[in-house]
């Protein structure tokens, strides 16, 4: 959400995350052309983005310079299946992945995580 987020900062600000279990149901695939990413659409439920919008706030104090993407308006919620795909790449896995659609399941613990290393920091249990 942001090119610096102190993770200690962070994670204090957040709390749990979510702060409920959120039923989730991925219905789509979609992809961010720029990247190169191919990612899986959960259905957006008031649930998903009241707790994106708590999140967004809790953090934006302690973010160095946010990424338009993650404004109230500007989210797209997703799960990253893979990223730097070539365009031969996105067109042979986007039918894989949709022959494995629907998939339901719960967002119930989330946290911190540096997008270009992978390295997480879950946030406190509940």
């Amino acid at each position: 959400m942001a090119d610096d987020l102190p993770v200690d900062d962070s994670l204090t600000a957040l709390g749990v995350v979510p702060s409920q279990p959120i039923p989730l149901r991925v219905e789509s695939v979609g992809i961010f052309p720029d990247m190169g990413t191919l990612f899986l659409a959960p259905v957006v439920t008031t649930q998903l983005l009241a707790e994106q919008r708590r999140v967004h706030v809790a953090i934006t104090p302690l973010a160095d310079r946010a990424w338009p993407y993650f404004e109230r308006d500007g989210w797209t919620p997703h799960l990253s299946v893979s990223f730097s795909l070539t365009a031969g790449e996105l067109a042979a896995a986007i039918p894989i992945v949709l022959a494995a659609l629907p998939i339901t399941g719960t967002f119930d613990h989330g946290g911190v995580e540096d997008g270009t290393t992978g390295e997480s920091w879950p946030s406190p249990p509940t």
